[in-house]
């Protein structure tokens, strides 16, 4: 490595990308978590929409017989 001085814009990046870092860290809590399991309980659900709503109606007009 040289001695040469780290010129300013790119002390100030490195900062810069420290700092989001640390708020991206901080972020990803117990509400993030639960955020991921309602995405992906949308994504299995959603696929399935008209099925269930099918299955649901079936099952209706079966107890009602």
């Amino acid at each position: 490595m040289s001695d040469r001085p780290v010129p300013r814009f790119v002390s100030l990046h490195m900062a810069q990308m420290s700092s989001h870092l640390q708020q991206c860290r901080l972020a990803r809590g117990s509400w993030y978590r639960l955020g991921c399991v309602a995405e992906a309980a949308h994504g299995f659900l959603a696929q399935r929409f008209v099925t269930t709503i099918a299955l649901a109606v079936v099952l209706v007009v079966a107890s009602g017989w």
